[in-house]
């Protein structure tokens, strides 16, 4: 998948892509990187039962996916895994 980053907001390669010289209908990553729609890397979302917030970083070749961690404060239910740890005291399901 290619894509741009417009003001932090992903956005997908459209198809086809406008141009002043014409509609340009293409999957060839060349003609991609040539009108600035790059390679879109994703992250799986962490499994540690933590909240998370995602976000993009570019480089000049990709644009790739970020979970930051999300401050849990007193106020927030506990994890779905401390909820089953509590249930089961602790023993392999």
């Amino acid at each position: 998948m290619y894509g741009k980053l417009v003001d932090g907001e992903l956005r997908g390669a459209p198809r086809p892509i406008k141009t002043e010289q014409g509609d340009v209908f293409t999957n060839d990553p060349a003609l991609l990187l040539h009108y600035g729609y790059k390679p879109i890397i994703t992250a799986e979302y962490p499994s540690d039962g933590k909240s998370y917030i995602d976000s993009w970083a570019e480089t000049e070749t990709e644009i790739t996916q970020i979970w930051t961690e999300l401050p849990q404060t007193d106020d927030d239910p506990i994890s779905d895994s401390e909820a089953l740890e509590i249930i089961t005291g602790g023993a392999d399901a």
